[in-house]
């Protein structure tokens, strides 16, 4: 069975602001074909195992864990209330998107009137 190999993402405890390791359900849950973690691959029969003794272990703790936790606190830093930040982020989407159309039509008008000063190079004359 082929099926694609999904990285293991810690969930995300909001209380406590963190992400903290998944239980055997939720992993069973998220990951039904298993997951990679640490560079092993771990299939959904190994998933007790790797709860049991993979994430107790310093390598899981600091390829993994903290990993995510300082990616989470760098993105959540002054969350207080997580709708007004998802406001706050589609607004700066949508700024950017409206800049890039913005610089992409730039772009193509700048294109057209390089255009203008191009000649191709035509060895037939029938072409020109």
């Amino acid at each position: 069975m082929l099926t694609n190999i999904i990285k293991y993402e810690p969930k995300t405890d909001w209380e406590n602001n963190r992400k903290i390791d998944m239980n055997i359900r939720d992993l069973q849950e998220k990951y039904p074909n298993g997951c990679n973690c640490c560079g092993k691959f771990y299939s959904r029969s190994d998933f007790s195992r790797m709860v049991a003794s993979h994430f107790k272990t310093q390598k899981h703790k600091n390829k993994c864990l903290y990993i995510s936790n300082e990616k989470f606190i760098s993105d959540f830093r002054d969350v207080t209330d997580i709708n007004r930040d998802f406001e706050e982020k589609c607004k700066e989407n949508r700024y950017l998107k409206q800049a890039l159309y913005e610089q992409r039509q730039r772009i193509k008008e700048l294109e057209n009137e390089l255009a203008k000063f191009y000649v191709p190079r035509c060895t037939n004359l029938i072409d020109i």
